[in-house]
């Protein structure tokens, strides 16, 4: 290659340019930011699968609870007495006494928020979630399931609400 005339200072005219070399040091600085910035891709990556991983094994609970939330509102207590273990409903002894008790609670939450807190831990799993009344009071509601593997489902083992009841 020749310069066609030009002349850099310490050159003979029509010398070939010096070409760049990357120096040890600076190929070492761009591998180190290459490998930093692949270990930031891989734990975002990592971070990011295991929030995902964490959200799906928990779904099926969430939805469990959030069905029976629902039914309560709706006032479905049939529906919401069935995600029931038998150990709860037995504590209730008839689903028309399990309707009764969530009257006269005043617990008939009109809107499901989304589920903030989600644990499961040995086939036990705890669900909570913002639930407006019928007051137009938002406050928690709190879940606990258990994996029944017999019949494959998520069965309702306790639950708790804040009261519903305005302080004036």
């Amino acid at each position: 290659m020749s310069n066609d005339g030009l002349q850099l200072d310490g050159m003979e005219p029509n010398a070939e340019q010096p070409k760049l070399k990357m120096g040890a040091g600076t190929r070492l600085m761009f591998f180190m930011l290459f490998g930093l910035g692949a270990c930031v891709i891989l734990c975002a990556l990592s971070v990011g699968g295991t929030a995902y991983v964490l959200f799906r094994s928990t779904q099926p609970a969430a939805d469990a609870s959030r069905t029976f939330l629902e039914a309560l509102g709706s006032q479905d207590y049939a529906l919401a007495y069935g995600y029931l273990s038998p150990t709860l409903q037995g504590e209730f002894e008839t689903q028309e006494n399990f309707a009764q008790s969530m009257q006269d609670r005043g617990i008939i939450p009109v809107e499901v928020g989304g589920f903030w807190n989600r644990s499961i831990d040995n086939n036990e799993a705890t669900m909570q979630a913002g639930v407006t009344y019928q007051t137009g009071v938002r406050q928690a509601a709190t879940v606990n399931l258990r994996w029944n593997p017999s019949v494959e489902v998520w069965e309702i083992t306790g639950f708790s609400f804040e009261s519903p009841t305005v302080v004036e």
